[in-house]
């Protein structure tokens, strides 16, 4: 099994219904996107769906467009993106395996 499905498996011995969220990196600013990441994972959220911002993102309706193009006023790069994901997954393991 991979290791989605392994958390999925796991996580499902616990709670029969799991929680997602969709979550803009950059928006409002890149600090904020990040917190707010932060505070749903400690509220329990199980899945966080990060969408790197891109200029024509119309199939996502309205909200998701706005987000993207304030997003993108920050000029944001991939790169970093995964850097700072990567640094707050393995912060919150870390904390949540204490």
């Amino acid at each position: 099994m991979s290791q989605l499905a392994d958390f999925i498996h796991q996580k499902r011995q616990q709670k029969p219904i799991l929680s997602m969220t969709h979550v803009v990196y950059g928006y409002p600013s890149v600090e904020e996107s990040l917190d707010w990441m932060k505070r749903l994972m400690q509220e329990g959220v199980d899945f966080i769906e990060v969408q790197f911002p891109f200029s024509d993102p119309v199939a996502d309706g309205p909200s998701i467009v706005a987000a993207c193009h304030k997003a993108l006023e920050h000029k944001l790069d991939v790169e970093t993106c995964l850097s700072q994901l990567g640094k707050l997954a393995k912060n919150f393991l870390t904390a949540a395996l204490c």
